[in-house]
């Protein structure tokens, strides 16, 4: 999902950059991924070929506003709760679900409301942002558990239509008594997508240059930085050449899924370091969000005609599911360990 209010990035590979320096794009790097998209990748097996096909999909419904899991196995679908308005996850153990609620329709539909997080089975769902009498603000959106599930990161200060013009913020989920939160950065131009799996890093978009001083109100750079919002470094910047989005680390952290392509919108795979991209799907219709597997083997995710697939990433096999999910829906996959 492209969560600012713009359509059109480009991708740039670009060597490792420190915090201190602002490194300009490499031009001879520029069109990468219109290169890539042009370039034949290996056929898919004829019969599908393996894939893991387990676990459970947690998505959101938008014209229902509700969450709702579904059982890849048995194919049944199960109701959670409502007053769901965007951006699912699960928790690293599998028992809980991250997600923003909506928010009471008092002005505008498109503002987002306040983090919950509930347990598979519908329970325990409790709000875990503050409240509206709080200093932080209780909106947010892009919830992302921590490795060891004690904390969620958030985007606060989500404004008309879903744009951003917030900030990241760290929650302790489990604080006795009240809420704890760490506020990571303070430009209010900056949307977190992931965290690292090893803790240390989060990826996110920021409309701001790496010296803080330049607001780019229609360009959106991508970024990582410490969990504790120092190092900030470039490694994708923006000239509206080519789409690209959906950036999640894979489970070992040494890979980056995304969706991306001038002419249609296909799933690559790179390092974090910017290197080594590969296109992982070649089909006739954009690619729309994406999973990983637990294993980091596979990729789950939705084409723009509400078709779901499970893909190796060595392209080994493919399947599509007996599953239809709306257009601007959130997903996330929870397979069997």
């Amino acid at each position: 999902m492209k969560h600012f209010c713009k359509l059109f990035f480009i991708f740039i590979v670009l060597p490792s950059v420190s915090c201190s320096n602002s490194v300009e794009p490499e031009e001879a790097k520029e069109d990468v991924l219109i290169l890539l998209e042009k370039e034949p990748i290996p056929p898919l097996p004829a019969d599908g070929g393996i894939v893991n096909q387990t676990g459970k999909i947690a998505f959101i419904a938008p014209s229902q506003e509700a969450l709702y899991l579904f059982d890849i196995e048995t194919g049944q679908t199960t109701f959670v709760t409502d007053h769901v308005s965007r951006d699912v996850r699960w928790s690293p153990d599998g028992e809980w679900i991250a997600y923003s609620a909506t928010l009471e329709r008092i002005i505008l539909d498109w503002f987002s409301g306040p983090i919950f997080r509930i347990k598979a089975d519908g329970s325990e769902k409790r709000g875990v942002t503050p409240s509206a009498n709080s200093e932080f603000p209780p909106a947010g959106v892009t919830p992302v558990w921590s490795p060891d599930g004690s904390y969620i990161a958030y985007t606060s200060g989500i404004g008309f239509f879903g744009c951003c013009d917030g900030n990241i913020y760290i929650i302790d989920v489990n604080t006795a008594g009240g809420i704890k939160l760490v506020q990571v950065t303070s430009t209010f131009r900056d949307f977190l997508l992931d965290w690292s799996p090893d803790g240390e890093r989060f990826l996110f978009q920021s409309a701001l240059t790496l010296d803080n001083n330049n607001v780019l109100f229609f360009e959106a750079d991508w970024y990582t930085m410490k969990s504790d919002g120092t190092n900030k470094t470039l490694f994708a910047s923006d000239n509206r050449k080519v789409n690209h989005y959906g950036f999640r680390y894979s489970p070992d952290g040494n890979q980056l899924a995304f969706i991306g392509g001038s002419e249609k919108n296909e799933i690559y795979i790179m390092d974090t370091d910017g290197s080594n991209i590969k296109r992982i799907t070649d089909n006739s219709i954009n690619e729309m969000q994406l999973s990983w597997s637990l294993d980091g083997t596979s990729i789950m995710y939705l084409t723009a005609d509400s078709r779901v697939f499970i893909i190796n990433i060595d392209r080994s096999g493919i399947k599509q599911l007996d599953i239809s999910m709306e257009i601007g829906v959130s997903f996330d996959w929870r397979p069997k360990e």
